[in-house]
């Protein structure tokens, strides 16, 4: 539903990564961003609390000239 909203800003994808990106099921997930060097910290104080945590990509500088702000890898 908000995919039209924001799909001007991702690189080109396949179907299947859209269907991911899109999944209802996984639209009330938690994205944490850290400095790299925070990352083995903020782990292990999610694991204290019981709670599971996996890096899935990192920030990078947009390029001058690129016509995506997010890329599905």
């Amino acid at each position: 539903r908000y995919f039209d909203s924001y799909g001007d800003k991702l690189a080109p994808m396949s179907e299947e990564q859209r269907n991911l990106l899109c999944d209802p099921q996984t639209s009330g997930g938690l994205l944490i961003a850290v400095e790299p060097e925070s990352a083995a910290e903020l782990e292990e104080l999610l694991s204290r609390e019981g709670l599971y945590a996996q890096p899935i990509g990192e920030l990078l500088p947009r390029q001058e000239h690129a016509t995506a702000w997010v890329e599905v890898v």
